[in-house]
């Protein structure tokens, strides 16, 4: 199919004179020019092509974030072979140039070749043009069927046959901004558009993970960007192939993130190969200046530069200029702002997010699965903003936790193995048992150990999670409450007073004696630590 892009074209040439259609002599042979075979990607020198599809997989291997505006045409909307190919592994998740290998792998297309292809547009400012030529020519041959079916179909429904040529026949352009319910179908499991479980989350949306302050969600949603470079499952979530994450941060020190990595390099035990790879796919930036427009402004450019599957905001707090409980200056940041930089949808946000304060009425160790997403400050507006929610909730020890998938939980795809008569069923769960892991790691030129910064799976006990007896007065506090309330290392411990206007802020109407008590039984359990400083007084702090 050739494609007019609008350029000079060389002049026919004029007639040959009466005269030179006469016998001429004959003239000396000229030197032969060697010709290489007209290939199906040729193009002359003002650059038209006569495969306008490959010049569309050129544009989008230069600019993946364009791949959104062709999303809407699937693998058969290409004729030619190698675009076929090509887009169906760009559309499954693969990154160029980075999976490479993987290209030439699941395409059949040598590197060479894919290099070559990729080079044929040097950038991608006609990627619009060659969308809407493919999008035609895919158009006419669709038509094309039809027709050749109706010759075929001596009987049959008129209108429907007329409904089939109208909806293939209409231009994006000349459709109505929406679609009929019948046009909509269930995507493939290797969509490029799902990110995360079985749709659990779709580049376009937004994913929350919620906690009190301390708890280590930083960490947790660090390693789940690590696994998912690698394409591995975090605890049973798995990406639907290696996924690129941006995190931006306003928290922790170099030092905080530094120990992190070298924890989930040891725990994970990754090969050269795979830190090679993580080193192209995650990236950190910190961001403790700009808020509200400025950010976003920021933001946009980041992701310009990055192009990542994933951009991690942690903490959202940090970055909304305005009062986060407040709905209209929420919703300016999610909708107004975040969205607005994901159109068309090219890659997902995921929220690390701070919970509200404990609520004097109903316990939160009481609440249901379903319930704990209204935790979070911003309550409903974040809530319907957000298409998944993860709360990361303190189980009945210290270091131990369940994180809770409380929105659209079953759909994240984690099961556990139950016994089902002599053999065993995967049962959907929502709930995953996690563990800080309590190794120490050797650190070459350091003389104390590194406590290992690592989220591991642990097996919950038999009774948890199940209703108190009945008979007895329940404890009203337990120290896994007030964990935010003490410091996390031996340089800041605190004394007991300010310990206790710390467990006071997290729980109204505590007393001073039942702070005491609360102090004393963790101490002689050996959550906490104490020592006694140079004026007598103890201080406490847990050994994190």
């Amino acid at each position: 199919m050739s494609v007019d892009l609008g350029l000079d074209q060389p002049e026919a040439p004029a007639e040959p004179p009466f005269e030179a259609l006469a016998p001429q002599p004959p003239k000396p042979a000229a030197k032969e020019r060697r010709r290489e075979p007209e290939s199906a990607h040729e193009h002359g020198r003002n650059g038209s092509t006569s495969n306008p599809e490959l010049y569309l997989i050129s544009g989008l291997m230069v600019a993946p974030e364009d791949m959104g505006k062709a999303q809407h045409l699937p693998p058969e909307a290409f004729d030619d072979r190698e675009a076929k190919a090509i887009w169906g592994a760009m559309r499954s998740g693969l990154k160029w140039p980075l999976d490479l290998f993987v290209f030439e792998k699941n395409t059949g297309i040598a590197k060479s070749r894919l290099f070559e292809i990729s080079n044929l547009l040097p950038t991608s400012a006609q990627t619009g043009h060659f969308i809407e030529t493919v999008e035609e020519a895919w158009r006419m041959r669709r038509l094309k069927k039809i027709g050749a079916e109706m010759t075929q179909v001596h009987e049959g429904d008129p209108a429907s046959w007329i409904r089939r040529l109208e909806l293939v026949a209409a231009k994006r352009s000349d459709t109505v901004p929406g679609k009929p319910i019948s046009a909509f179908g269930i995507p493939t499991g290797d969509d490029w558009s799902n990110l995360l479980g079985d749709r659990f989350l779709n580049r376009g949306d937004g994913m929350v993970v919620s906690s009190t302050s301390g708890m280590g969600k930083s960490s947790l949603d660090r390693q789940m960007a690590v696994c998912f470079a690698l394409g591995r499952p975090f605890h049973g979530i798995r990406p639907n192939g290696p996924l690129t994450s941006l995190e931006i941060q306003a928290e922790d020190s170099a030092g905080d993130i530094g120990e992190n990595w070298v924890s989930l390099r040891h725990a994970m035990k990754l090969t050269d190969a795979e830190v090679e790879l993580v080193t192209k796919r995650v990236f950190i930036v910190t961001e403790r200046v700009r808020r509200g427009r400025a950010f976003l402004d920021e933001l946009k450019r980041l992701i310009a530069i990055h192009k990542p599957d994933l951009v991690h905001i942690n903490p959202l707090q940090s970055f909304v200029d305005g009062d986060i409980t407040n709905a209209k200056d929420l919703s300016d940041f999610l909708a107004g702002g975040l969205n607005g930089l994901n159109e068309p949808a090219s890659f997902g946000f995921i929220l690390v997010h701070h919970t509200t304060k404990p609520a004097t009425g109903k316990d939160r160790a009481e609440r249901l699965w379903h319930e704990v997403m209204y935790d979070m400050a911003g309550g409903a507006q974040i809530i319907n903003w957000a298409r998944a929610i993860m709360s990361l909730r303190a189980a009945g020890e210290p270091g131990a936790f369940n994180l809770v998938l409380a929105k659209r939980g079953t759909r994240a795809g984690v099961t556990r193995e139950v016994g089902q008569g002599a053999g065993v069923r995967d049962e959907i769960v929502t709930s995953i048992p996690l563990r800080h892991s309590d190794e120490l790691i050797e650190i070459p030129g350091r003389t104390k150990k590194l406590r290992s910064i690592f989220w591991e799976a642990r097996t919950p006990s038999a009774d948890e999670g199940k209703p108190a007896e009945k008979g007895g007065r329940p404890a009203l506090h337990k120290f896994t409450d007030f964990i935010p309330a003490f410091a996390k290392g031996r340089a800041e411990a605190y004394g007991i007073n300010q310990v206790i206007r710390n467990m006071k802020q997290i729980k109204a109407g505590i007393g001073n004696s039942t702070g005491q008590r609360i102090v004393d039984e963790a101490v002689a359990d050996g959550f906490l630590k104490v020592f006694t400083d140079d004026k007598g007084r103890p201080k406490y702090w847990i050994d994190t």
